[in-house]
Parts: C-alpha cells; structure tokens; sequence
C-alpha cells in the first residue's frame, strides 16, 4: 500500500485551505481547473496527465505538472484530488490516491462498472476519506425546488415516475475519440456517458432506487459497438414504476421528469415546474366514483414555477466538496450513492444485452464478463 500522505496541514475540521492536484486535463478536467480562483478555502496545487501536451497546462495554471499518479504522491502537494479521467481507468487512479490518504473529487461516473466503483468506495470507507461526485444537476434551482415540493407531500406518495433524456451527438463526436461508443473503452454508450446526470436525478426525485430491472438498447443512427438509444422499466419494492429513456439521437433537444403520486402530478424541464394537485386524493376519488366511465370528478389546482436564483453547476460541487472535508461533513453525493448509480446504469446495460428482468443492485462479477462479451461481439 502507497504510504499514507502525511506532510502539511491536516485539512479535516482545520479550514483548510484543502490542497487539491487535478488529474486529467485534456478534456472536463482543464475546465474544471479554471474554476479554482472563485473557490474558498481551496488552492490548486498541481496538474496530472499521462498526455506530455497538458505539461502546457500546467505551466499556464503555474502549478507543478506530473506525467503520474505515483510521481503526484511522491511530491506530496495535495489533500485531495479532482479525477476527470475516463472514467474506465478511475478505478486505477483514484484507489492508489485514497489508500495514500487523499480525498476524491470525481467526476461522473464514479467508474464504468459496479466492482471498479465498489473498489473505489472500498478504499475510500478504509481509509476514512470523502468521495464527493460531480453530479451537477443537483445545483440547478429547479430540480432542488422540485424536490422540496415532493419532500414536502405535494403530491403525496408517488406511484409512477419517468425520465427523458434527448440530447443529440453527431458521429465526428465520436469519432474525435477512439474510445467513445466501444464497450473496451467507454463500457457504454449513452447510459453510461450522457444519461448518468438525468439518471441520478430521477433517483433523487423519487429518492430510492428500484429492486429489479427491465431494459431495451438500440444502436439507431450512429456508427458505433454501444446503444445510442435506451429505454428502461425501473420496478420498486411497493410496485411502484419508473420510466427511463435517453439517447444521442434527438433534435430538438428535450429533458424533463415527471411524478405521479396520490395528490396530483409534478413535472419539471429545462425552464419550469408544472405541479397539479387534485382533491380528493386519488384512493378516495377512485373508492368514491360514480361507476361510469368517466374520469373521477376531483378539483384541479395548477402552480408553475419558473427558474429562479443562480446555478453554479461543478463550481457548487466543487465548492460542496472541499467544504464537506473541512467541515468534516458529508458531501451532496456521497460514494455509497455513486456505486449505487453506477449498478443503475449497468443493470439497466444488462437487462438489455441478455433480454431478461435484472435484480438490484446487479452481480457485480457476471457484469464485468457482461462487458467482456458485448467487447468480443458477444452477448
């Protein structure tokens, strides 16, 4: 085991500021750097990439580079890092990082299947270190308004949900990358890359996660191995249902969530929340009907939020994390919710490959020879 990173100030519950070296910066993890000089109580101290080309980077930024995480270790100049490297190799990155002591910031998803994410949280949970993620839909003030509104009972108990999730990827995006679109080096293709954030969201919203899992994938209008197109059944412990569906396909692009529950209806997108309430609630107005078919007679009161107060997108999570580990608190999105993220996009993975319904949280080990087959042509 990499010794544990013991120089400078011990940053937990001593206000920092929380030394961070970021790895990865040739994509999410340069613009992520950007952002250090409008965090509090943190300081970027160092750049990591195994590209010599992001040694420019690091010049630009005036902070140490490293081709390596272990020549980062041995300098001994972080707290913590911020891992924005495809996500198929975090779990190599980010184990060593902990097991030296080092705090993680990653971004989504936590890795690209259930045992490499497990083994990340593992080592974070022995090691007594934060795991915070970049799930950065949690900062939008809608979403957080939706869920004080069902936190609050207003459409009292939920018993249907859906997710849609249609944004739009040409085929030179993946192209510009070899490993986008493969099993080998993205370990999916829609669900594990753009669906991660609308994903995570649904769960929040609903704030469980299901007990088994039906799925369709298609590969419609792009030239690659993964699904372009996805389509899920999520079934809970009560029999309550969730619809997902998300792919690259779309345009013109659309987001949105909806919950059905006893007390009405809330559906939220890009721009607003739609929430009707009924009354009476549903169990009365069905036991009382009339018997015909028409609909139960129930008054309908209509409310529309619109958007209001600042997003500050990864700066919120950013910031969220380095305050978690100062103040010696748990972060929006711990490890534990990440893993159970990532068992979500693969159950729903392998429910489409095999055609058969997947219990949750899925087989780790039957996963990773899932992934091994679909990489071979195989299913």
């Amino acid at each position: 085991m990499t010794e544990r990173h013991r120089d400078g100030p011990s940053p937990s519950g001593h206000g920092g500021p929380l030394r961070i070296a970021v790895i990865g910066v040739m994509g999410k993890g340069k613009s992520h750097s950007s952002l250090f000089p409008k965090l509090h109580r943190a300081v970027l101290t160092a750049v990591v990439d195994r590209n010599p080309d992001a040694a420019a980077i690091a010049r630009k930024l005036n902070v140490p580079f490293f081709s390596s995480v272990e020549e980062l270790l041995a300098a001994r100049l972080a707290d913590a890092v911020l891992c924005a490297v495809p996500h198929t190799v975090r779990r190599e990155v980010c184990v060593p990082c902990l097991q030296a002591g080092l705090h993680l910031l990653s971004e989504k998803p936590l890795a690209a299947t259930p045992a490499d994410a497990a083994a990340i949280v593992v080592a974070a949970k022995n090691n007594r270190r934060v795991i915070g993620m970049m799930y950065q839909y949690r900062q939008r003030p809608l979403l957080r308004k939706a869920k004080e509104l069902l936190d609050a009972g207003a459409i009292g108990n939920w018993y249907y949900a859906a997710m849609h999730h249609g944004i739009n990827r040409t085929q030179s995006y993946y192209e510009a990358r070899a490993w986008r679109g493969t099993w080998d080096g993205e370990g999916g293709g829609v669900m594990v890359n753009q669906a991660p954030h609308p994903l995570e969201t649904m769960m929040h919203l609903v704030g469980s996660f299901p007990r088994r899992v039906a799925a369709f994938a298609s590969t419609l209008r792009h030239r690659i191995q993964t699904e372009d197109a996805a389509t899920a059944i999520l079934e809970y412990e009560n029999g309550a249902q969730v619809a997902v569906h998300a792919d690259t396909i779309q345009l013109p692009i659309s987001e949105w969530w909806a919950i059905n529950g006893d007390r009405g209806t809330l559906v939220v997108d890009e721009k607003h929340i739609t929430l009707k309430t009924i009354d009476p609630d549903l169990p009365q107005a069905i036991a009382d009907g009339d018997g015909s078919t028409k609909p139960a007679a129930v008054k309908c009161n209509v409310q529309v939020f619109d958007s209001h107060g600042e997003d500050p997108k990864h700066l919120g999570m950013m910031q969220d994390f380095v305050d978690a580990v100062l103040d010696s608190r748990p972060p929006i999105i711990d490890g534990p919710w990440a893993l159970k993220c990532v068992e979500l996009h693969a159950a729903i993975i392998a429910a489409a490959a095999t055609g058969r319904y997947v219990d949750f949280p899925p087989d780790h080990a039957e996963y990773d020879q899932l992934i091994k087959r679909l990489a071979s042509g195989r299913r």
